[in-house]
């Protein structure tokens, strides 16, 4: 398997186009309510069109492990955590968060958990800045 530093960032325009569709995502959760269950969060066009973006656009990528990550410490604490990892481990972590959702689909949602928790949006905002040329 690569190293996670020798896979390439998603190009400045996926990445961005990824980071917009998490802040759609977030928004559709917090118009759907705090208590948003599973079965209705997996109905939310915004989460379909999240998961097919999030695999479409290269976030998720099969060269990458999804190890090695404390999710409820991240979403315990989400600005601080994502902001010590570098660009390559924010992007795994999006990956990681996406994989797990994909295993555990119906016992509950990760991506949801990092929704509530404001991960998400940082993580994908983050990626879509470390990606810009511009921006470093």
């Amino acid at each position: 398997m690569l190293e996670t530093e020798d896979i390439p960032l998603p190009a400045p325009d996926k990445a961005r186009a990824y980071a917009d569709c998490a802040l759609r995502l977030e928004a559709a959760a917090a118009a759907a309510g705090h208590g948003i269950e599973v079965d209705t969060w997996y109905e939310l066009p915004a989460y379909g069109e999240a998961l097919e973006q999030a695999y479409s656009l290269g976030i998720v990528d099969g060269r990458l492990s999804a190890a090695g990550f404390d999710l409820e410490a991240i979403n315990a604490r989400p600005a601080e955590q994502l902001k010590a990892m570098p660009p390559a481990e924010v992007r795994r972590y999006l990956h990681a968060l996406w994989r797990c959702e994909r295993h555990t689909h119906g016992y509950g949602s990760p991506v949801l958990d990092a929704v509530r928790s404001g991960a998400l949006g940082i993580a994908a905002s983050r990626l879509a800045a470390c990606c810009n040329p511009a921006a470093r």
